[in-house]
């Protein structure tokens, strides 16, 4: 069995959540405005695109990217509120 280090590896903007009081201090943060949760199984191999690709996105918004798809994702945010 693989060691799973997926967390290890995106700990800069992937803050690993267990509990409930863990989330709640993560939604408690100055400047969160949502969080979103990977739930996720580390021994499937279909998962792994979409875990490459939800760290990605992680990574791109902790940093305060302003790519066009940030952007899209802004717009739609505003859309639905």
């Amino acid at each position: 069995v693989e060691e799973d280090n997926f967390f290890e590896e995106h700990a800069e903007y992937l803050p690993r959540i267990h509990t409930k009081p863990e989330l709640l201090e993560e939604m408690s943060k100055e400047g969160v405005e949502a969080v979103v949760l990977l739930a996720r199984h580390n021994a499937c191999d279909q998962c792994s695109v979409a875990e490459k690709t939800f760290a990605a996105a992680a990574k791109e918004i902790q940093r305060g990217a302003k790519t066009t798809k940030v952007k899209k994702m802004d717009r739609l945010r505003r859309s639905l509120t």
